[in-house]
């Protein structure tokens, strides 16, 4: 299937639910909030023993520090929320972090939604090789009523009733409950189906990243419903690290085939591979510290990158977790916030991903620097350049990333290392859901006034079938006929150059898709404008005349849209208006010369 976005939400929100599930003990528990928006913005943050307001503003972080008492450590506990509201509809940027002196992580706050709609799945991940510790999952209800039926892959208890592995369990819940999974035995492919939307924090007390090796360190992340997963993911190797990273790909609702390509930066040979998944099944692989992926799934999948612990390559460091955000969840801009250097002192990393159809480095910032000044790496699928990666050091405090175009989209994971510790999460997603549906992505970039360039999303499978090429038209949107150009059968590429279009003039462009057992794809369109070509005049001349005499000069103009508004100046300076002289948008009248009409004219 392919994928097409519905909604417009993102990780910037109006109300917040969080609850911190157990870290080794004595962890300090950090909110952090700040805000996008121009002016300040007031917000309250509650919980079930007090109620405070305070003010967010762009470029700084308020932070709120809780104690031990507010972990979620056992399963029949109901009260430990955290509940942020900004005023009116304002909207705040939320983390949250779980630090202690070597166990510390990170998750970014995924905000209420009210486009999510109902009957929502939720999935756990996380990384579980210590058993004398617990894998967890922490659920907030946000509204009331809110029943759940959970399926764990490990025996746990579900309130107070004992439950076994991948059987399933019911519990209702009231708006600000919150619900505490946990097992010494990994709970990762643990769903969760829920009748509203909840919060839903995934992880593990301390885990060794790999098996075996030390230190353990706690890792964390709330996750999104399995219906705004992606298909499509690009990932690059944790900077400082010189070994390798862990991930995890879980499979969503429906099985799927994974493809999996990696392509090194030190000019090594490449690889790819592809997986099979049941629904809720995952896959853990490890990728050199040198190598750059292309991961892509024929149905939705979740991606999680964990980094290893410091002895793997003795560098400062130790595990975390960051939900790697899909491609097409990417957003326009971020406002990202690093944990403070209070407990230790750490040295702060942002993963940047650039999909190629936005990759104008000079147009892209990071604290107002254009990436144009960093390096970038390719990340391929097949023999195609999909996503750029620049990778690069922050520093402590608040950072903004963006692109100036409004369309554009681009990702980012932040991370940080410490002497035996880290943290790390995605610097922000469009928490949207992703409907199936026939949709591969069209997107028009490059516009000019006879030209633009075309790229779309090439799937790997539809219906089982493999792609093997496309049929492209084009039409103009207010034309009568059909089609005006038919660019006919293309095979492997995914974009296309269309020349010798009119300017100012709006087309459709429409990709149908073709697979290896003859099926085709009903039509996806985009529409697009080209754009419009600057008025030029082809007259420049110097002319002579009589006083008193009634004298025009008529221009000759060029180009589309033709302008609406103009201003005539003599001798550089604005002509006012004047029974004498008439201006038009490409002529100038005189009713009757005189010595001081002569000079120079332009409009």
């Amino acid at each position: 299937s392919f994928t097409l976005i519905t909604g417009q939400q993102d990780n910037q929100g109006n109300e917040f639910f969080l609850t911190f599930i157990e870290n080794i003990p004595p962890p300090q528990l950090l909110v952090f909030v700040t805000t996008a928006e121009t002016s300040a913005v007031s917000f309250t943050i509650e919980t079930s023993e007090s109620f405070n307001a305070s003010t967010a503003r762009a470029g700084e972080v308020t932070t709120f520090v809780f104690d031990l008492s507010f972990q979620l450590v056992s399963e029949t506990e109901r009260d430990k929320w955290i509940y942020l509201k900004a005023e009116g509809d304002k909207k705040i940027i939320v983390y949250g972090a779980s630090e202690r002196q070597a166990s510390t992580d990170t998750f970014l706050g995924l905000p209420v939604q009210n486009d999510l709609g109902n009957n929502l799945t939720y999935v756990a991940v996380m990384e579980d090789n210590l058993p004398s510790t617990q894998a967890e999952i922490g659920i907030v209800a946000v509204a009331n009523n809110t029943v759940l039926s959970i399926t764990p892959t490990q025996d746990v208890i579900v309130g107070t009733t004992s439950v076994s592995a991948h059987s399933t369990a019911q519990i209702t819940l009231n708006r600000q409950d919150t619900l505490l999974l946990r097992s010494p035995l990994d709970l990762t492919g643990t769903r969760v189906e829920s009748n509203n939307q909840i919060s839903f924090f995934s992880g593990h007390e301390c885990t060794f990243i790999p098996e075996g090796v030390s230190a353990c360190d706690f890792i964390v992340e709330q996750l999104p419903p399995v219906q705004s997963w992606g298909t499509r993911f690009a990932t690059a190797p944790l900077l400082t690290r010189l070994s390798f990273d862990v991930f995890r790909i879980v499979a969503g609702d429906m099985p799927t085939d994974v493809y999996i390509q990696c392509t090194p930066s030190n000019g090594g040979n490449g690889y790819n591979m592809t997986v099979s998944l049941e629904s809720y099944a995952f896959h853990v692989m490890t990728i050199p510290s040198t190598d750059f992926c292309w991961i892509e799934g024929t149905e939705r999948i979740l991606v999680v990158q964990f980094s290893v612990g410091s002895n793997v390559d003795s560098v400062p460091s130790d595990p975390f977790m960051a939900m790697v955000p899909p491609v097409d969840q990417y957003s326009n801009s971020y406002t990202l916030a690093t944990v403070p250097s209070v407990v230790q002192n750490y040295t702060h990393y942002v993963n940047i991903y650039i999909p190629v159809a936005f990759a104008q480095f000079d147009q892209i910032f990071l604290d107002g620097v254009p990436l144009s000044q960093f390096t970038a790496e390719p990340i391929n699928r097949l023999e195609e350049t999909q996503v750029y990666s620049v990778r690069t050091s922050i520093s402590e405090g608040v950072h903004t990333l963006s692109h100036t175009n409004p369309v554009a989209q681009i990702g980012v994971i932040v991370y940080g290392f410490g002497q035996a510790n880290s943290y790390g999460y995605p610097g922000g997603i469009q928490a949207r859901i992703i409907e199936e549906t026939n949709s591969i992505g069209l997107t028009v970039t490059e516009m000019e006034s006879h030209s633009a360039q075309v790229v779309w999303h090439q799937p790997l499978l539809v219906a089982g079938e493999k792609v093997v090429g496309y049929n492209v038209s084009l039409k103009e949107s207010t034309s009568t006929d059909d089609i005006v150009f038919v660019y006919g059968y293309m095979t492997q590429n995914t974009s296309i150059t269309l020349d010798s279009l009119d300017p100012y003039q709006e087309y459709s462009i429409c990709v149908g898709v073709l697979t290896d057992g003859a099926t085709e794809i009903p039509t996806i369109s985009a529409s697009f404008m080209t754009l419009g070509v600057v008025p030029v005049y082809t007259i420049n001349a110097s002319f002579m005349a009589f006083e008193g005499d009634m004298f025009r000069i008529n221009l000759r103009l060029a180009g589309t849209p033709a302008p609406v508004d103009f201003t005539w100046l003599f001798n550089g300076v604005e002509i006012p208006p004047s029974s004498e002289i008439t201006l038009g948008i490409d002529f100038i009248e005189f009713s009757s010369l005189s010595r001081s009409n002569a000079g120079n004219y332009s409009v």
